[in-house]
């Protein structure tokens, strides 16, 4: 026999339904869901009280072992502590800045096909790798949206020709 039963969430207040009387606990179920149930739960001063007791001096067993086992030598991707320069100037501060004043001067918009925001990157008008000196000057950089950064001559590993 399956009954129709209805229950209000003490919290949130929304209407919860079960559609037969079989399922364990239904007479204690006081919320929606775990999460309400969780967000529901109020302690008396007392009971943090004796929380807060029980909790001092226990540590996590593995409070900073996983990073001194795994971290330098130890480490399975360890390459002999050698990151590749060019890898280290793409990821650097002045890169990120560089990248964001771009950005702002071209007012997020592709410099191609002039579409707004989308997936912008910005773009070295003479290559990152030949011209070590222009590679942070604002002048050499532009926003493009990405389809438009691939039909580049230098975008990728094509071959580059510069002409003056």
């Amino acid at each position: 026999m399956y009954l129709k039963q209805s229950k209000t969430c003490k919290k949130c207040f929304i209407l919860i339904v079960r559609e037969g009387a079989t399922k364990q606990n239904w007479n204690k179920k006081k919320y929606c869901s775990s999460r309400c149930g969780r967000l529901g739960r109020v302690m008396s001063d007392e009971t943090k009280a004796k929380v807060s007791e029980a909790k001092k001096g226990c540590h996590p067993w593995n409070k900073g072992i996983k990073n001194l086992l795994q971290s330098g030598e130890r480490n399975g991707n360890w390459k002999g502590g050698i990151t590749p320069i060019n890898k280290l100037i793409r990821e650097s501060f002045e890169m990120r800045n560089w990248r964001k004043e771009v950005f702002k001067r071209d007012d997020y918009i592709c410099q191609i096909c002039k579409e707004r925001g989308g997936r912008l990157e910005a773009d070295h008008i003479k290559p990152f790798a030949l011209f070590k000196e222009l590679r942070f000057t604002l002048s050499n950089g532009r926003t493009l949206c990405k389809q438009c950064h691939r039909k580049t001559p230098t975008w990728g590993n094509k071959k580059y020709v510069h002409i003056n």
